[in-house]
């Protein structure tokens, strides 16, 4: 096991890899060594959000069109402000646009926010369909996932995309709501069916039935992300290490 002093997660077979200016400039691809896979868009959001904040011009990499840069933006706000915690101006203003290039991609906020979600929904995917056909085993899987949740909390700012729209649940409109339930029960449902391939396949060893334990798992682990923004980050890997152990690892 690699063992690092940003990464002191224990489970983790690789190294949490960061990000840098080529790594941000493909949106389609990460090359790390061993790592050809990614559950969110976090290594080119971090470097993105730092370009953000950092230099005076706020665009994004080349090769990204406003749609795409809209769309990019608006992820990396909800998972960092929450969904009610920027404005189209606030997209404008980052992004060097006028209010009305944002309206023309997304008439309205919550046409931006079904579409990220949908975004976020489809690389999920990809990268599930990616994992199979790499034949990984279920604990390889869920470290992957792991380290994408790790991810977040190295960055200080980030809870991930399904945890943030959850907390902001009962305020978002109808169409959001719809889409926010959908995304949840797909992670849950691929959690349930990774648990029940590892015990079945004798890799998990835990009592009781999958979808029990896929709840207890992704509600664990979005809270302990939650959290560790207000405490010590090393309550976070207490929690993923406890959540293992209870997995017979």
């Amino acid at each position: 096991m690699i063992k690092t002093e940003s990464n002191p997660y224990s489970g983790t077979h690789l190294p949490l890899p960061q990000a840098s200016p080529a790594d941000a400039t493909d949106g389609k691809r990460c090359s790390y060594p061993g790592t050809h896979y990614r559950l969110d868009n976090l290594l080119i959001s971090k470097y993105f959000i730092v370009q953000l904040e950092t230099s005076g011009d706020s665009k994004l990499p080349k090769g990204q069109d406003t749609k795409e840069q809209i769309l990019e933006l608006a992820e990396h706000l909800i998972m960092s402000r929450g969904y009610n915690g920027f404005s189209y101006k606030d997209i404008a203003s980052a992004l060097d646009i006028r209010n009305a290039a944002v309206h023309y991609h997304f008439p309205s906020k919550k046409d931006l926010g079904v579409a990220v979600i949908r975004r976020v929904q489809a690389r999920f995917r990809q990268w599930d369909a990616m994992s199979a056909s790499r034949q990984l085993s279920p604990v390889e899987m869920l470290d992957q996932a792991l380290e994408t949740y790790i991810g977040y909390l190295d960055s200080d700012k980030y809870v991930c995309l399904g945890g943030s729209l959850e907390t902001d649940f009962h305020t978002l409109p109808d169409e959001m709501q719809k889409e926010v339930r959908i995304y949840t029960a797909e992670i849950l449902t691929w959690m349930r069916n990774l648990l029940s391939r590892g015990r079945e396949e004798g890799q998990f060893a835990f009592a009781g039935p999958s979808e029990d334990k896929a709840f207890f798992m992704i509600a664990s682990i979005q809270g302990a992300l939650q959290m560790a923004r207000v405490s010590d980050k090393a309550m976070f890997y207490r929690t993923v290490d406890n959540l293992k152990s209870e997995l017979g690892l």
